[in-house]
């Protein structure tokens, strides 16, 4: 059984992990663990950027058919 029914919007969940983890390297002291926590931010960011670019795409095309 799933947690949750409602699908949430991808975007919006990246955006919300990356906040939690940059906060999470806030209150961590160890270098490793910056490292760490950096990068992840990092591919979730490259992720993010990805799918904004997709729906930016999206958007466009419709609007252009709409023309």
């Amino acid at each position: 059984m799933r947690r949750r029914e409602k699908r949430s919007d991808p975007i919006e969940y990246l955006r919300l992990r990356i906040d939690m983890l940059a906060e999470e390297r806030i209150k961590n002291d160890d270098e490793v663990a910056h490292m760490v926590l950096d990068k992840c931010c990092g591919e979730l960011s490259y992720i993010l950027e990805m799918l904004e670019r997709q729906e930016a795409e999206k958007k466009s095309v419709k609007n252009s058919r709409l023309l």
